[in-house]
């Protein structure tokens, strides 16, 4: 490669990491209300913690289940809008691919704990972070990035974005 593209390919990697940065910068928690004295609270326990292992097993696979039907319709805005900010239009695809990898792996795992909490509260009412953690590690989201990275970067090649 020549010197000029390898830089526009390290300033474009850097967009992306910084859309990144943004996108989980834009996830904010809310405001609590001050205390004087802390509040007394029995300390938090994981959900899979007094579960036999077949229960758990079960609980995962069901949880992990829910989470990977994922309907892409329902963020395909905003992915998109991600997608674009990382990469210039006029891109040829083969050099926005792993550029839009990273964002479209970056947004998939946010949005598919928000399905694993969503999973967890409905079976059992309740989650910490330590078992979402847990069910989305069990997973292997390599596939549906790779498929949502390759539709992508079809559509945008349709719309004329990418070359």
């Amino acid at each position: 490669m020549k010197k000029k593209q390898i830089a526009r390919h390290l300033v474009t990697i850097l967009l992306a990491l910084v859309a990144l940065v943004l996108l989980s910068a834009c996830h904010k928690e809310p405001v609590k209300p001050k205390v004087v004295a802390p509040p007394v609270e029995a300390p938090v326990e994981e959900v899979f913690d007094k579960m036999d292992d077949d229960e758990a097993e079960q609980l995962l696979t069901k949880v992990r289940d829910y989470a990977e039907t994922f309907e892409i319709s329902n963020v395909e805005k905003e992915l998109k809008a991600e997608i674009k900010k990382a990469v210039k239009k006029g891109t040829k695809s083969e050099d926005a691919e792993e550029i839009i990898t990273v964002v479209v792996g970056a947004f998939m795992e946010i949005e598919l704990k928000k399905k694993i909490v969503e999973g967890l509260d409905e079976n059992v009412g309740r989650h910490t972070e330590e078992d979402v953690l847990l069910v989305y590690e069990a997973m292997n989201t390599t596939d549906l990035v790779r498929f949502i990275v390759n539709y992508e970067i079809e559509r945008l090649k349709m719309e004329g974005y990418l070359r």
